[in-house]
């Protein structure tokens, strides 16, 4: 699908289309003159763009290039390199001196959960805005999103996003919803537990207190969605920009893409069931979403134990007996996961098809093991 990029926008292949630099709608608004004939230049408010950057070299530039080209200008930028071991640190490093407004840090690793808890610590930002390092921003996403914010008196405004694959032949547009939304308190957690609000924390702009008392957990894949919930329970009034200003790349190196293994769904079963735990203690009325959301990642952790085994008997048996309690909800799913809960439900069916496929892993296994084997020899 060809997409149309607007002037401003800092392209798929990095490039700047426009960049005037100009003040924003708002700011030019509130800069006409008043009936004593006076310009009010009004105070703006310093946004946060908060960095995680780890063995990303080859995509950092292009990053951090689209944030300091930003038409809105009263920005903050804090890298935090965890760890890297290639030349990411170099590059952050070079970023900072050019740029007064480009914090850089680095640190052991610890992981990204760890990189974004240091760089919150470290803001006293009123506004924040996280962004992964291979991913960038049109040159205008900052501006637009502050314009609404500060219009609307939003407490959180998201936009459309754009994800490409590394070599760009692949392109997939993601829009949230056809037009222009406002949502008023408890309807953005109301929508997120349908499905209709992204769970992950870019492509979002946030005033900073939503995230006081709020600590993303260590050790977890998509650490984003084990907070997400309080985030929006805390939010007031939030906005959608039916803008594609996020662009987002899948690299075959990322950490979302090479752990495709029982951790990350266990990771992910661990958030949702929080999710639950707060959404019960709140007597939500839509808890059967939560529900439906434990239920799906319980039975993606159980199909990912066959075809790469990490639970123990113990471990698999509390599994499926979330999957048990969780039942009821088994009808917000897709077909396929309804199938698999009836599965997991009638328990001589679930060992005749889950001992099938263990068999199926390992005749495929030794099969292989069989062909390299042969080649060897040749």
């Amino acid at each position: 699908r060809k997409i149309d990029h607007p002037p401003g926008c800092i392209t798929m292949n990095g490039r700047t289309e426009n960049n005037s630099g100009s003040p924003s709608t708002a700011t030019q608004k509130a800069m006409l003159p008043d009936e004593r004939g006076t310009v009010r230049v009004p105070e703006t408010q310093t946004v946060c763009v908060m960095i995680p950057a780890y063995n990303c070299e080859k995509w950092l530039h292009r990053c951090l290039r689209s944030v300091i080209e930003q038409t809105y200008r009263d920005l903050e930028v804090i890298v935090i390199d965890d760890g890297s071991t290639d030349g990411s640190a170099i590059i952050a490093d070079d970023f900072a001196k050019l740029d007064p407004r480009i914090r850089f840090v680095s640190q052991s690793n610890a992981g990204v959960a760890a990189a974004r808890n240091r760089a919150l610590a470290m803001t006293a930002s009123p506004l924040i805005m996280f962004l992964d390092s291979d991913d960038w921003l049109d040159t205008t996403a900052i501006e637009k999103s502050v314009d609404i914010l500060m219009r609307e008196d939003c407490d959180l405004v998201f936009f459309g996003r754009i994800s490409t694959s590394l070599n760009e032949k692949s392109v997939v547009v993601h829009d949230s919803y056809p037009a222009f939304r406002v949502f008023q308190k408890g309807e953005l957690l109301s929508e997120y537990l349908k499905g209709n609000v992204p769970v992950f924390l870019w492509a979002k702009l946030y005033k900073r207190v939503l995230f006081d008392g709020i600590t993303f957990p260590s050790g977890r894949i998509f650490e984003d969605i084990s907070v997400m919930h309080k985030v929006f329970a805390k939010t007031g009034k939030a906005a959608y920009l039916p803008e594609r200003l996020h662009f987002r790349m899948h690299r075959p190196g990322s950490l979302s893409k090479t752990m495709l293994s029982c951790k990350k769904e266990k990771d992910n079963l661990m958030a949702f069931q929080d999710c639950l735990a707060f959404v019960h203690e709140q007597r939500h009325p839509l808890e059967i979403y939560a529900r439906a959301h434990v239920l799906r990642s319980a039975l993606a952790v159980l199909t990912h134990n066959v075809m790469m085994p990490c639970l123990s008997p113990d471990e698999e048996k509390a599994v499926c007996a979330l999957v048990r309690e969780n039942a009821d909800a088994a009808p917000l799913l897709p077909k396929r996961y309804r199938r698999l809960c009836d599965s997991v439900l009638d328990k001589k069916h679930y060992l005749r098809l889950y001992g099938f496929l263990r068999f199926l892993q390992q005749a495929l296994k030794k099969h292989a093991a069989g062909i390299r084997l042969h080649f060897a020899k040749t």
